[in-house]
């Protein structure tokens, strides 16, 4: 049967044991449950109502080479080499191009980054559509 370790309101490790009265003699500090009536597994914690998983963490945006950024923009938000191209020889944009050239790398929520793919837009050379998508798939872990 499949035991479940719990310790400090926290399961720490499912086992396979014959019996619950086995499993206490190996554990006999620990708190067993048999997972066939409680579902739970590694990592679950007490709630009020009993067992919950763990919490998943939020996805955290990477940070990106100028490079990654260009590929990246250019897939999302559907961004051609020429409009590229028109989009670097734009005077209205040329704040944003020597801000892009000094940065070490590009993150999705600095406000240089939210201000440049605004600015791409309301020069026309990228699509509102497009500077969501940007966000939206911006890379993750």
């Amino acid at each position: 049967m499949r035991i479940a370790i719990a310790s400090v309101d926290t399961i720490d490790n499912v086992i396979e044991a014959p019996s619950l009265a086995v499993a206490a003699t190996l554990f006999p500090h620990a708190e067993l449950i048999d997972v066939a009536t409680t579902a739970v597994g590694i990592g679950w914690v007490r709630t009020e109502g009993g067992w919950a998983p763990p919490a998943v963490p939020e996805p955290v945006p990477v940070a990106m080479t100028h490079l990654q950024f260009i590929e990246h923009a250019q897939v999302a938000g559907d961004l051609s080499d020429e409009g590229l191209v028109a989009a670097r020889a734009d005077p209205l944009l040329a704040a944003f191009w020597i801000k892009f050239e000094l940065a070490t790398s590009l993150e999705r929520d600095h406000p240089t980054t939210v201000q440049g793919l605004a600015a791409l837009v309301a020069t026309g050379h990228l699509t509102e559509e497009g500077r969501e998508a940007i966000v939206e798939l911006w890379p993750t872990v």
